[in-house]
């Protein structure tokens, strides 16, 4: 007679434990999942996370008994074209129709890496009327003169412990208000090729205003709205997905569509660093980080094209087109092609260990 528990491991769920930091920061190294098997999984879509079958790359070292993966296209009646540019990816039904394949806000909130964090005014960071507070952080001093400070460097396809390599062109601040931000202007600027976008905040006694600008010579604001009170916590400033973002403790207050960045001159360099400016007023900050988008590379056998770049792919019904959340460390389509159907092995719904971070997973691996 079969134990009940090894009939539900061998047809409803299996176990596994991650090895491969390609789908970091959503699953990480160590971690411990548990997975329907395929015969309790429907067709999946596109952002879902799925187990795949391990012999579908020649390079997986033996013992691994399944990959995990972001399938980013899985059309089934007709084929979908997808193309990777700037990073984002694009699909649509014919060569000439892709757009921009929009994720939810709390898939970008868990794709975002934090590029450099400081408790303090360092060297990642240029600029006057700045400086760092005995207890730690640090004070924008806008009495006088405006503080003004800018990230030093590009911003780029790594993470706090890795500079990464590709200039990106999504990125985020992130400002850690130690206390409630009660008098003075502020703007958060970020760039995306030739484009300039802005938030700019204004607290007097009767409340917050709340602004984003784009492309700040011809005066107009995206959106605006107005708060009692802005802080304490962390305000966040956000250029993802051709939208624009301002939230405070993880809640919107504004956010307003950009669409796709200007292209830049030929031969020029893109400039991504953030920049904040600060007047008429202190302002005390607990932190200060530079935030990236998920960003995918161009690279492998069939992601790139000899020109350089990523050529548009058909991906054929019934077959999966997927991706590694971190791009850099990862094998996937663009070194395999679009996978038929059949390597489906089935989809997380739980993470079990390490003990903090268990939860349960839904399709997107939230």
């Amino acid at each position: 007679m079969v134990a009940p528990a090894l009939l539900l491991r061998v047809f409803v769920f299996g176990t596994y434990v991650v090895t491969s930091p390609s789908m970091e920061p959503a699953l990480r190294v160590g971690d411990h999942i548990v997975a329907w098997k395929r015969a309790l999984v429907d067709a999946p879509s596109a952002w879902d996370i799925v187990l795949l079958s391990p012999g579908v790359d020649n390079e997986v070292p033996q013992g691994v008994e399944a990959l995990v993966k972001r399938v980013v296209a899985a059309p089934r009646d007709a084929s979908e074209f997808v193309s990777l540019r700037d990073g984002d990816l694009w699909a649509g039904p014919a060569p000439n129709e892709l757009s921009l394949r929009r994720r939810s806000r709390e898939l970008i909130d868990a794709q975002l890496q934090v590029v450099q964090r400081s408790e303090g005014l360092d060297a990642a960071w240029q600029g006057v009327g700045a400086s760092s507070l005995a207890a730690g952080g640090l004070l924008l001093d806008g009495e006088g003169a405006p503080a003004a400070l800018r990230f030093g460097r590009a911003v780029r396809d790594g993470n706090a412990s890795e500079p990464g390599h590709d200039v990106v062109h999504d990125t985020g601040l992130e400002l850690e208000l130690a206390h409630a931000f009660t008098r003075g202007h502020l703007r958060l600027r970020l760039r995306e090729g030739a484009d300039v976008y802005e938030a700019r905040i204004t607290a007097r006694a009767d409340g917050v205003s709340l602004s984003l600008q784009h492309n700040l010579a011809g005066g107009v604001a995206l959106a605006e709205a107005r708060v009692a009170t802005l802080g304490p916590g962390p305000l966040r400033f956000l250029n993802v997905d051709d939208e624009l973002h301002l939230e405070l403790n993880g809640e919107p207050l504004l956010s307003g569509p950009v669409g796709p960045a200007a292209e830049l001159p030929p031969g020029a360099a893109l400039n991504n660093a953030p920049a904040i400016e600060f007047s008429g007023g202190r302002l005390e900050l607990a932190a200060l980080s530079v935030l990236r988008d998920q960003h995918y590379t161009a690279q492998g056998r069939f992601g790139t094209r000899a020109s350089g770049g990523f050529p548009v792919y058909e991906v054929p019904a019934g077959s999966l087109f997927v991706l590694g959340d971190d791009s850099r460390r990862s094998r996937d389509s663009r070194h395999l092609g679009a996978l038929p159907g059949s390597v489906l092995l089935g989809r997380p719904f739980a993470l079990y260990q390490p003990g903090e971070r268990r939860r349960w997973l839904d399709r997107q691996g939230l």
